[in-house]
């Protein structure tokens, strides 16, 4: 979740680059301390929000929320196999239960059970791979941007988060994230996003 979070913020910042460029413009042209930016448009909604002064939320589809979580366990790449490190990581039963998660995760070295000497430890957080499906409709919703106002046409999709690690021949991160796209298929019209771990 955290990670989707943080992802979502770099793409925003990446999105509304054109719109910061244009609030300096109309600052500069209009030589004053606040942009001289015409009411009602886009750009007077975007400074309204860049100032802070209209809050936006978004509502999480039900069907994407996690739910239930559940502990598995995971090998850190930051020790060799004879440390046996195994640590105690949490995943959502929506992504168990989803079937073309499946190999995935057997890809990403998740045992089906926890291991008696696996342990949890503070401050840990493991490699984590997000796996997004596209509609298979492929039909496109028209949405309203909350910040701009603009209308713009998503693509419906779903995504996946679970965790990643080692195995006890000490498997490195590339060869694991290898594994997981070959468990993909080439012919997956799946995206694939990876994030290494922190120790």
């Amino acid at each position: 979740m955290i990670y989707e979070l943080l992802r979502l913020f770099e793409i925003m910042n990446k999105r509304f680059k054109a719109l910061d460029r244009a609030l300096r413009y109309v600052k500069n042209t209009a030589g004053t301390s606040s942009p001289n930016v015409p009411s009602g448009t886009p750009l007077a909604l975007y400074y309204e929000y860049y100032k802070d002064e209209r809050k936006v939320t978004y509502t999480r589809r039900d069907e994407s929320k996690p739910k239930e979580l559940i502990d598995v366990a995971v090998r850190p790449f930051a020790f060799a196999p004879v440390d046996d490190e195994v640590y105690i990581v949490d995943v959502s039963k929506r992504v168990k239960d989803e079937t073309r998660v499946g190999a995935l995760i057997v890809a990403a070295n998740i045992p089906t059970a926890v291991p008696d000497t696996a342990k949890v430890v503070k401050g840990f957080i493991p490699a984590k791979c997000t796996v997004t499906f596209p509609d298979a409709s492929q039909d496109r919703t028209s949405v309203e941007s909350k910040i701009t106002g603009i209308s713009y046409d998503r693509k419906g999709k779903e995504s996946y988060t679970f965790p990643y690690g080692s195995n006890a021949s000490g498997e490195r991160e590339g060869e694991v994230r290898a594994e997981i796209r070959l468990a993909l298929g080439a012919d997956s019209k799946a995206a694939l996003r990876f994030k290494s771990e922190k120790v």
